[in-house]
């Protein structure tokens, strides 16, 4: 057989397992077998008493979830692997539950209402931990692990926190300052206090697009997965707000997400159709439009750089005020 046959029988040998571990996951959820386990390490017998299921399919399942790395084997014993674990503190459906919406979009169109949009984020910010490379990395891109620069820092739109507070750790002389609502900083107070930052942090209260905000007060200001959220009018609206708060002096750091990392192009394919399901404004940035709207907003030509960490997804956009 030549290359292009070999390719096509490949192919179609990963779609055919695709589709089938798209069903295991399912089937695992809905059995309860991952729920199952997820309250703690057990052996076949008791799985299958648990979940009421019978022992030599379930024997089965059990090696293809082993082999695809979702659970582990400890002698005669089953365990949830870390990554599953984390998952199912967050969506013990393993996240079947946002795409449910995904035939009737396609169908009819999206809402795009400003609480699908909240939904979304909120649970973006739900597991902005699994970010941290992703923000460490955006620490070497400013230098600020090599030379710290002290000053004040606002996190508009903050999550939980992990962008800002990776700088803050290398920045000792820092200080912080996040912005969002009050639920949302409460996990972020939370964060601050595990890694030894609340006595250098303030918060602000309220929706990030809307709060008052100091005047000239930031030596940097920083958006974190913002403007892939907003329509081109959003998004000049924050970076006016974020020139605002900046002293003359003061950077912007945006950090979002990019495409152009290989391999991240997948992930970020899926995320881009999430995204889609709340609005169809919600997009991977565009570095070029991006760049652009910068500039009209009063910003010099920004540098780029890929934040080559895994989830891969991540660009940052740094710049500061034109000079008047």
């Amino acid at each position: 057989m030549n290359d292009v046959q070999n390719r096509t029988l490949a192919q179609y040998q990963s779609t055919a397992d695709q589709v089938a571990i798209s069903h295991i996951y399912q089937v695992s959820c809905q059995s309860g077998l991952l729920e199952s386990l997820q309250a703690g390490q057990k052996n076949i017998t008791q799985l299958a008493d648990a979940c009421q299921l019978q022992l030599d399919p379930l024997c089965r399942l059990l090696e293809c979830l082993r082999q695809l790395g979702v659970i582990e084997q400890y002698e005669d014993d089953f365990a949830l692997a870390p990554a599953t674990q984390l998952f199912m503190q967050h969506e013990n459906d393993l996240g079947s539950y946002r795409w449910e919406p995904l035939a009737s979009v396609l169908r009819e169109g999206t809402l795009g209402d400003q609480a699908e949009i909240a939904a979304f984020r909120n649970r973006r910010m739900a597991v902005q931990w699994s970010t941290t490379a992703a923000a460490l990395e955006l620490v070497q891109v400013l230098g600020v692990d090599q030379q710290p620069r002290g000053g004040e820092l606002l996190d508009l739109g903050c999550g939980i926190g992990v962008w800002s507070m990776a700088i803050a750790h290398h920045d000792p002389s820092s200080q912080l300052t996040l912005a969002d609502d009050p639920v949302t900083l409460a996990g972020a107070r939370a964060t601050a206090d595990s890694i030894g930052l609340a006595d250098r942090l303030t918060t602000l209260e309220g929706d990030y697009r809307e709060m008052a905000l100091p005047a000239a007060t930031f030596d940097m200001v920083l958006m974190t997965e913002l403007l892939s959220l907003e329509p081109v009018e959003g998004q000049r609206q924050l970076l006016a707000r974020a020139r605002q708060a900046l002293k003359p002096t003061g950077e912007l750091v945006v950090a979002d997400l990019f495409g152009g990392q290989p391999e991240g192009e997948l992930a970020l394919s899926i995320l881009s159709l999430e995204m889609g399901l709340a609005s169809h404004d919600a997009s991977p940035c565009d570095p070029h439009q991006l760049q652009q709207l910068l500039m009209e907003a009063g910003f010099e030509k920004p540098r780029y750089a890929h934040l080559e960490a895994p989830p891969f997804l991540y660009g940052a956009m740094v710049s500061r005020l034109q000079a008047d």
